[in-house]
């Protein structure tokens, strides 16, 4: 409401819900200049992963339901999502080694990204060419820095 109410461009980080999916796409619709991404850990991981406390899944936003995964990648294919980010955040072994809830939140995925990318457009025939634009062109569209094309 902010976004529409000053006119001003809004971007959206790390959106892992469907019922934020499902605001972005009434606010894009009703004009509202907002964009949004989401991390490859929501693409492909649920809550289930984290299992019996999984410190290696213990992510910023936090891990949802297969039915936001499906969003998610629903909203990848019908452009609702700009951009796919790695959310490369590495943390100390040592601190991923302690009790969940006292981990530090993050993981590391630069090298993942590409493998995961290749494997979504596969699993779910996606075009990669797509996919690509999410991770290069669009995120340099979104800063306005004219790179990545």
């Amino acid at each position: 409401e902010i976004a529409n109410l000053t006119k001003t461009k809004v971007h959206l980080n790390k959106i892992s819900t469907a019922e934020g999916l499902n605001l972005i796409k009434i606010a894009k619709k009703n004009g509202v200049n907002v964009t949004c991404d989401v991390s490859i850990h929501q693409i492909f991981l649920t809550e289930n992963d984290i299992g019996f406390f999984n410190t290696n899944c213990f992510l910023k936003p936090p891990l949802r339901k297969e039915s936001d995964r499906v969003k998610i990648i629903e909203s990848i294919i019908d452009g609702t999502i700009d951009a796919i980010c790695s959310d490369h955040s590495p943390v100390n072994e040592d601190n991923k080694l302690k009790p969940f809830a006292e981990s530090e939140y993050g993981a590391s995925s630069a090298e993942l990204l590409m493998p995961l990318i290749f494997k979504l457009s596969e699993e779910y025939k996606i075009d990669l060419s797509l996919l690509v634009n999410k991770i290069t062109y669009q995120p340099s569209n979104i800063l306005e820095i004219n790179k990545g094309n």
